[in-house]
């Protein structure tokens, strides 16, 4: 498994984060600290550092010119905040091999991580990025099958899971009713009981999306037609 350490004072970007590399097959270690940056390193020998340039009291920059002195060739992404040319420059000189600026999308991040990493490591990936997937802010985690949007999660069920996966392959369209009975409920045909048995599914993940708060997705139930859903 990839391990990765990331390294960044801003708690809730790291842990969610972690979750989100973690979803994507990495082993993620996650500090809120530059202090003992350098040993840290040392011991866990990370695969890849994601590292932001701002950390307090020793910076991102100090930590990785100190491995590069040891000789550590560890991949290093660095991210900050600051989008200025000079600290792009700097963290570059410092031993970075990329720069992202944020906020961090994190399609863009997957695909700087895979450029840093030996293709045996990407191979070595368990979790595709199939399962799990970021759009206009709202996260959607099929292994533990949840939506997340600005820290609040919605918890679904299986077979809800799997409706709004199917949907996502063709979001802003319209995906017949059977589509969705065929593929997600196992039902052979346009039965009474089995449209029932979807209503109720898409109803009760309705509320709770509403419950949760989340607010940047609706799936919409098209008569006769099918349901879409939009981000």
């Amino acid at each position: 498994m990839v391990k990765v350490m990331i390294f960044d004072d801003d708690r809730t970007f790291s842990v969610i984060l972690k979750k989100d590399l973690e979803v994507c097959g990495y082993n993620v270690i996650a500090r809120f600290t530059g202090v003992d940056g350098v040993d840290l390193i040392v011991r866990n020998a990370p695969d890849l550092i994601l590292i932001n340039s701002e950390l307090p009291v020793v910076s991102g920059r100090e930590i990785i010119r100190e491995i590069r002195k040891l000789n550590i060739t560890t991949p290093v992404v660095f991210f900050s905040s600051d989008g200025d040319v000079n600290e792009v420059v700097n963290c570059f000189e410092a031993g970075g091999n990329d720069y992202i600026r944020k906020p961090v999308e994190l399609r863009e991040l997957l695909v700087r991580m895979k450029n840093q990493l030996p293709e045996k490591k990407v191979q070595s990936l368990q979790v595709g990025e199939n399962e799990y997937v970021q759009i206009s802010g709202v996260h959607f985690d099929f292994i533990s099958n949840c939506i997340y949007e600005n820290g609040r999660v919605c918890q679904m069920t299986k077979t809800q899971a799997s409706i709004v996966k199917r949907l996502l392959q063709n979001k802003g369209q319209i995906v017949s009713f059977d589509v969705i009975l065929n593929e997600c409920l196992n039902s052979n045909g346009n039965n009474v009981d089995a449209m029932n048995s979807m209503k109720v599914i898409l109803c009760k993940l309705r509320k709770n999306l509403e419950d949760k708060g989340i607010a940047g997705l609706r799936i919409e139930t098209y008569r006769r037609k099918g349901i879409c859903l939009y981000v």
